[in-house]
Formats: C-alpha cells, sequence, structure tokens
C-alpha cells in the first residue's frame, strides 16, 4: 500500500504489524518515491529511543523515523511541535514535553474561535516549496490525535516557557538557531543530515520566531497573539 506524507510518497511493502488503521486516510494512487520494509530489526533498534515493549507502538515510531532519514531528499523534515494555522497561516509551538504546547494550542482556539485550525499536533512533517516553507498534517499527531487536513504556510515558531507571566518576544535569528536544532529531526545519514541543515538555514532565515512566556490560562493566548500578528483581539472573549 502507499501513502502520502507532506507529498512524498511510501510505499509500505508490508504491513506485519498491523498500522493500515493508523495510516488511515493517507492512501494514494499515485506511485511511491520510497519503498520500506519495516523489519523485527527495525523494531529491536527502535527500543534504544522508545521506554515501551509493545510491538505496535514501537512500529508506529520505527516507520516515522525510517521517514524522517529520507525526508530531506524531498526539501522536507521533521519537527517536534503543535502546528495550526490563524487565517490560514501556520504557527508551531515547540517546547520539552510536558510544558503545555497542546494547552496553548488549545487556547488560541478558544480566543480565535473558528479563525483557527489545527495542522498537526505534535510532529509535523515541515516541506519547502516553490521557496515558501508548509507545514503538514500527518498519522504522527500525538496522543491528542490533532490534525487537521491542509497543509499551511508557516508565519512563525514559538518557543513555549512555563510563566507566572503571559508575554512573547521576538528573537533573533541566532537564538532561534540554538533552539530549534534540539527540535528538529536529524538523519543520522551524513548526505540527509547536510540536506537538513541547509533547510534550516533557508527556515531561518523566512521565518520569525517567539519566546512565548505563559502559564496555563486561557488568558494566555491574547498577548502572544497581538505579539505574533500585531492585532488588537479585543471583543474575542
Amino acid at each position: 500500500m502507499v501513502y502520502e506524507f507532506a507529498g512524498i510518497r511510501v510505499n509500505l511493502l508490508n504491513d506485519r504489524f498491523g498500522l493500515s488503521s493508523f495510516l488511515s486516510g493517507f492512501e494514494t494512487e499515485n506511485n511511491a518515491d520510497l519503498e520500506i520494509d519495516l523489519t523485527e530489526k527495525d523494531i529491536e533498534a527502535e527500543k534504544k529511543y522508545s521506554d515501551s515493549d509493545n510491538e505496535y507502538l514501537l512500529a508506529v515510531s520505527a516507520l516515522y523515523r525510517k521517514i524522517a532519514e529520507l525526508a530531506p531528499k524531498f526539501n522536507t523534515f521533521l519537527m517536534h511541535g503543535a502546528a495550526f494555522s490563524v487565517d490560514g497561516e501556520c504557527v508551531i509551538f515547540t517546547a520539552p514535553s510536558g510544558t503545555g504546547k497542546t494547552t496553548h494550542m488549545r487556547n488560541w482556539f478558544r480566543l480565535l474561535k473558528d479563525r483557527a485550525e489545527p495542522v498537526n499536533g505534535d510532529k509535523p512533517l515541515i516541506r519547502l516549496e516553490n521557496g515558501e516553507f508548509f507545514a503538514f498534517p500527518t498519522p504522527w499527531c500525538g496522543k491528542e490525535k490533532i490534525r487537521g487536513d491542509k497543509k499551511a504556510p508557516i508565519k512563525a515558531v514559538c518557543f513555549i516557557n512555563r510563566s507566572k507571566e503571559n508575554r512573547a518576544e521576538e528573537i533573533s535569528k541566532k537564538q532561534a538557531f540554538h533552539a530549534l536544532i534540539k527540535s528538529v529531526y536529524l538523519p543520522e545519514n551524513e548526505e540527509c543530515l547536510s540536506k537538513t541543515l541547509s533547510l534550516l538555514y533557508k527556515f531561518i532565515s523566512t521565518t520569525r520566531f517567539y519566546n512565548i512566556f505563559c502559564d496555563i490560562s486561557a488568558e494566555s493566548a491574547k498577548p502572544a497573539y497581538d505579539k505574533i500578528f500585531n492585532n488588537d483581539t479585543e471583543g474575542f472573549f
């Protein structure tokens, strides 16, 4: 069966681990760009990255790792973050697990109502198309299974920080690089690693980056939205 993720068509040569339900909705009749044979050896190798012994969950992770390893050949990289769109423009929240990316994203949904739509709740693929970077939905969208059904051009990446005050500040490209490199999958393959770094330099040059300091209250979304979109949200609450 061939599946398509961020325009990359992947032929999964076997489904011995029962992933068809997980990948449902991403099937395509187009010819494959990649062929992946997921084996027991891959599952065993995935254990060094995971605390789980569940073969199915290990297979889910191992498949995405294989895709992420080769994605840079298609001007694409994997990023750990929660991606959503506001009036068609994508904002990505990134931070260590447990910091509150999903909570803050949901606060934006409460603030902006139907102006905000999910793209991918956890690990979107980021692809360069015609000089512009887009975030794409994938089946790997976090335990909450938050995802949309279309790509969105990226406007900003925000680094979430727990704080008792709610504010946002734009940061420099140099600061952004040091923070961003921790959130991007870096392939072991040297050619794909080099391509990833090249994509990141382009990504940083075309994207704005912010530190968001916030608590978990619904009110935390407004200062960040105001800073990023330079807009007055009076009346949205």
